[in-house]
C-alpha cells in the first residue's frame, strides 16, 4: 500500500519541499526491493522514523555518499534515518518522488491525512498476480473484496470502485481506489 503526499527536508541552505510516498512494510519487497545502497523499509520498521531516499537527492544533498545510510535526515522537523538509496531508474510512483517513509509512523504523526479523505487522496495497493492467474481473474477478486469492505467504510467507498491493470514496463500491478 502507498499514498503520496511531500515533506519539508531541511537541508545545508535551508528548506526545500521534496515529494514524499509514505509505503507499507511489504511495499519494496513487493516491488523486489529497488535499493541500491543500503536496504529497503520491512516490516521490522514499520513503525519507525526511517526512509528511503532517492538516487537523485542522495546525489544532491547527500554528495552520493555511502555514509548516508544510517545517518539522519530531518523532514517535517522529524529526525529520521536513512536505510537505503533506491536505484536511479526506481521511479515509483512518479519520477519526483524523493523519499519513502513507512506509513504507520505517518499515522502516529497523523500526517497520513490523505488515507481517509473520501474526496481526493486515498491509497493505493499494488501486487503481483500469482503465476496462472489471469487480470480477469484479478479484477473479478478486487471487485468482491470491495464490495464485501464498503459496508466498513460507507462515505469512502461510495461511488468507487476497484481498477486492477497491467504495466508493460515490469512495474507491478496496481490495484486502487478508482474516482
Amino acid at each position: 500500500m502507498w499514498g503520496s503526499g511531500d515533506f519539508r527536508l531541511r537541508t545545508a541552505d535551508g528548506t526545500q519541499t521534496v515529494d514524499a510516498t509514505y509505503v507499507s512494510a511489504g511495499f519494496f519487497s513487493t516491488l523486489d526491493q529497488p535499493i541500491a545502497l543500503g536496504r529497503a523499509i520491512g516490516p521490522a520498521d514499520a513503525g519507525a522514523p526511517v526512509a528511503v531516499i532517492s538516487h537523485r537527492l542522495w546525489r544532491r544533498e547527500l554528495g552520493a555518499s555511502p555514509q548516508a545510510v544510517g545517518q539522519p535526515i530531518v523532514l517535517n522537523g522529524q529526525p529520521y534515518v536513512v536505510l537505503g538509496v533506491a536505484r536511479p531508474d526506481f521511479q515509483f510512483p512518479s519520477a519526483r518522488t524523493n523519499v519513502w517513509t513507512p506509513l504507520l509512523y505517518a499515522q502516529r504523526l497523523g500526517q497520513e491525512s490523505w488515507l481517509n479523505n473520501p474526496r481526493g487522496g486515498g491509497f493505493q495497493l499494488i501486487g503481483r498476480l500469482r503465476a496462472g492467474v489471469s487480470v480477469a481473474a484479478a479484477r473479478e477478486d478486487a471487485v468482491r473484496v470491495a464490495r464485501e469492505l464498503a459496508p466498513e467504510f460507507p462515505g469512502v467507498s461510495e461511488g468507487r470502485r476497484p481498477l486492477v491493470s497491467t504495466s508493460r514496463t515490469g512495474s507491478p500491478t496496481r490495484r486502487g481506489p478508482r474516482s
